[in-house]
C-alpha cells in the first residue's frame, strides 16, 4: 500500500474513534448517521452533562434562563456605566477640593496676625475682627494685629472655608457610594458560584439609583470631555468658622 493510502486509512480510523466518542471531527459525519453508534442518545446526553458541569453556576443561569440573562445584563451594564460616571465625577470633585483648599491656605497666609501667630480677619460689614475659628477678638487686642495690605475679609475667608468643606464632603459622598453600593454590586454580579437571584438583581438596580449622591446624574452617559485632575484631596482639614 502506498504511503498516501496508509495516511488515508489512519485518518479514517482516527475519525471513527472520534465519532464513537461523540467528538467533532471537523467534517461531515460518515460512520454513524441518525444515531449510529449512539442510538439512544446516551453518549450525547453524557457529553452534554459533562459540558453543563464545566459551566459555573452563573454561566448555567445565563445560558438556561433568557429572562434572567436579560435582567442580569441590564443591571451589569447599569453598574458599569454608573461606575464610569462616578469615576469622572470623583476626579472633578477631588480637583475642586484641592483648588478650594489652596484658596483657604492662601487667605490664611495673607490674613492679619497677632504677636503669638494667631490668624485673624476683619469683617467688611461690621469692622469686627475674628480669629480663623470664628471667635471675636476683644476690642483692646485689635491694636496688636499686624495687617497685610491685601488681607482678605472675614466674609471672603468664611465663604472659602464653606466651599472647601462642601467640596471635601462631595468627595467623601462619592467614595462612600463607590465602597458601599457600587463595589458590593460589582462583587455580587461577578460571583460565579453564588450568582445573584432575580430579586437580588432587582435590589441592586434599585440601590444604585436610589442611593446615588445628590446631583449625580446616574441616568446619563458619562461625559466625553477630558477628565479633571485626579490628584488626591488634602488629608488635613480646614477649621469651620462659627460666628
Amino acid at each position: 500500500m502506498s504511503n498516501s493510502g496508509k495516511n488515508e486509512t489512519g485518518r479514517l480510523f482516527d475519525d471513527l474513534q472520534r465519532e464513537i466518542a461523540g467528538l467533532d471531527v471537523g467534517r461531515q459525519t460518515r460512520f454513524f448517521v441518525d444515531g449510529g453508534s449512539d442510538p439512544d442518545g446516551s453518549k450525547r446526553e453524557k457529553s452534554d452533562r459533562a459540558v453543563t458541569r464545566a459551566l459555573t453556576a452563573l454561566e448555567r443561569l445565563l445560558s438556561q434562563d433568557a429572562e434572567y440573562a436579560q435582567l442580569y445584563h441590564e443591571v451589569r451594564d447599569d453598574v458599569a456605566r454608573i461606575e464610569m460616571v462616578v469615576t469622572n465625577e470623583l476626579m472633578a470633585a477631588q480637583g475642586k477640593a484641592m483648588a478650594e483648599a489652596a484658596t483657604v491656605f492662601d487667605m490664611r497666609n495673607r490674613a492679619g496676625t497677632l504677636p503669638d501667630g494667631t490668624v485673624v480677619f476683619r469683617s467688611a460689614e461690621t469692622g469686627e475682627v475674628f480669629t480663623e475659628d470664628g471667635k471675636a477678638l476683644a476690642a483692646g487686642d485689635e491694636e496688636d494685629v499686624t495687617w497685610k495690605k491685601d488681607s482678605p475679609s472675614w466674609e471672603d475667608y468664611s465663604a472659602a472655608v464653606d466651599r472647601t468643606d462642601a467640596a471635601q464632603q462631595r468627595v467623601r459622598d462619592l467614595q462612600t457610594y463607590q465602597a458601599e453600593v457600587l463595589q458590593p454590586a460589582r462583587d455580587k454580579l461577578e460571583d460565579q458560584d453564588n450568582p445573584p437571584t432575580e430579586q437580588e438583581l432587582e435590589d441592586i438596580k434599585r440601590d444604585i439609583f436610589e442611593r446615588a449622591p445628590d446631583g449625580l446624574n446616574v441616568s446619563a452617559e458619562p461625559p466625553v470631555a477630558e477628565l479633571a485632575d485626579s490628584s488626591p484631596i488634602p488629608t488635613s482639614t480646614v477649621a469651620k468658622p462659627s460666628v
